[in-house]
């Protein structure tokens, strides 16, 4: 990842988890971003973009600007 990129990342101008995941996916496609510990699941910098992008995608379709949005993580 470029200097200029990392600048960007850290003062957090314009960053979404879509756009930082995007980011990673294409400076490192495939690569493992998160493996349980008992290896039951383990996901890939790709997989982790795509799945972000899937959410980001459901929660614009049920929900218009402006809307509050609340999103629960464990």
């Amino acid at each position: 990842m470029r200097l200029a990129s990392r600048i960007e990342l850290a003062l957090g101008r314009g960053v979404t988890l879509g756009t930082l995941l995007e980011k990673v996916a294409v400076s490192h496609p495939g690569r493992p971003l998160v493996t349980e510990a008992d290896g039951g699941l383990q996901l890939t910098t790709t997989e982790a973009a795509e799945l972000v992008d899937s959410w980001a995608g459901a929660v614009a379709a049920s929900s218009d600007p402006g809307d509050r949005v609340v999103l629960a993580t464990p």
